[in-house]
């Protein structure tokens, strides 16, 4: 995986946690990821290894063009050679796209099983599946794998609209219920709205903005964590909106992200498309009652009425009317932050 906390989102918080538990149960795990900054080139991590090659990495949330393309140099010369003396049992790709590459690889040179975790933006490509050459890529490396698998069944739906004939199983993302869970009743006066993740188009924070820019006499502040191409823009567009006093934008600080979401008030993911959400995964399981929009993988997660309400994906008015009607009642948060706690900890 080119993404391994600190550096990543989902899918590096899921490598972790695998190699972690894999190791437990006395497999040997070897992860080869990007270098980053300071962090060590070779680390030995709760009884499992981690190689970080050369990728030209700056941002922690983003990854660009030339910074996977020298990922995928440094990765393929490294794992050749550590395939050659080791021979593994299995190679575990995240992401189709690059880490698939390696995969489909060795196993064409040395004859090496590989699995493919689907983790998002490699099969739906931020709108509705992948087009033009990733497609031309992908397909080949999809079907030579010796299992393909999705972190919900939307995005495996998403897989098999592609290539109809691909086997994609389901493996749902979990969450740590005993490092995220609720704090006391907020007491907080002006209301906390929770953002957590990349700040991307498809990710519909333009959307959100708007939609906020409608609720002018609720007390509320808009907390956003994270980073991505919109860094820039999203603050503009809060200035135009003239929200931009009740909107902030912060960096994505792994080891106080519960804290985070303790401090909050409700959660909102006003996504076009989503793997499954981690971020939902953690809000649900700090007792936070979740706004998030009618798409599959979010629709896996959120019951609307239960313990969250789901709107209509890129539409401003009906956003902000659920917003404005958690806002208002605190009975009405306090119940579907109850039962989002409840749902998390079936997925512990």
């Amino acid at each position: 995986n080119h993404e391994f906390p600190p550096v990543g989102g989902g899918a590096g918080t899921a490598t972790i946690q695998i190699a972690r538990e894999l190791a437990t149960l006395g497999v040997s795990i070897t992860v080869m990821t990007s270098a980053y900054a300071n962090l060590p080139k070779t680390e030995l991590r709760d009884g499992y290894t981690i190689h970080r090659v050369p990728a030209w990495r700056k941002d922690t949330l983003e990854s660009h063009p030339h910074e996977i393309i020298s990922y995928l140099v440094s990765v393929m010369a490294k794992s050749t050679l550590f395939c050659i003396k080791n021979r593994p049992n299995l190679i575990h790709t995240f992401f189709g796209i690059p880490a698939g590459i390696i995969g489909y690889t060795l196993k064409q040179v040395l004859g090496s099983p590989y699995l493919i975790s689907f983790r998002g933006r490699d099969v739906h490509g931020g709108k509705d599946g992948i087009t033009g050459l990733m497609k031309t890529v992908s397909l080949p490396i999809w079907h030579k794998a010796n299992a393909c698998v999705a972190n919900s069944d939307g995005l495996r739906q998403i897989a098999q609209r592609i290539s109809p004939k691909l086997d994609v199983g389901v493996i749902p993302n979990g969450i740590d219920t005993q490092r995220f869970y609720p704090s006391p009743e907020s007491t907080n006066t002006i209301k906390k709205l929770l953002y957590v993740g990349r700040l991307e188009p498809y990710k519909g924070l333009d959307v959100l903005l708007k939609a906020l820019a409608n609720i002018q006499n609720e007390p509320w502040h808009l907390q956003m964590v994270g980073d991505g191409s919109l860094r820039h823009e999203l603050p503009k567009l809060a200035q135009e909106l003239n929200i931009s006093d009740r909107v902030t934008f912060e960096a994505h600080p792994p080891d106080k992200m519960p804290s985070v979401y303790q401090q909050a008030d409700l959660f909102v993911l006003p996504s076009i498309v989503e793997g499954m959400s981690n971020a939902v995964l953690e809000a649900m399981a700090s007792g936070l009652p979740i706004v998030a929009t009618r798409i599959p993988g979010s629709e896996e997660l959120i019951t609307d009425g239960k313990n969250g309400l789901l709107v209509q994906a890129s539409a401003k008015e009906p956003l902000s009317n659920a917003l404005s009607t958690l806002l208002k009642s605190s009975n009405l948060r306090q119940t579907l932050g109850h039962n989002a706690r409840l749902d998390a900890e079936k997925r512990s």
